[in-house]
């Protein structure tokens, strides 16, 4: 399966040989692995923010915000 984007910036996903339900399951299941990255990412954020503590409060330490 490789995915491009067409002339217009759409995406679209070139295969060989899946049948439409294996290319559907895939793609789910690579968004509940997305999901659960970035859950454990904003888990990382929120834990390295209580570690910091509040702006201020340790000025040796430095919270990056995004």
């Amino acid at each position: 399966m490789r995915e491009q984007r067409d002339h217009r910036g759409k995406k679209f996903v070139i295969t060989k040989g899946k049948q439409p339900n294996e290319i559907v399951s895939e793609i789910k299941k690579d968004d509940k692995l997305l999901g659960a990255q970035i859950q454990s990412e904003i888990n990382e954020l929120k834990q390295a923010k209580a570690t910091a503590g509040k702006a201020g409060e340790h000025p040796d330490v430095e919270v990056v915000k995004r």
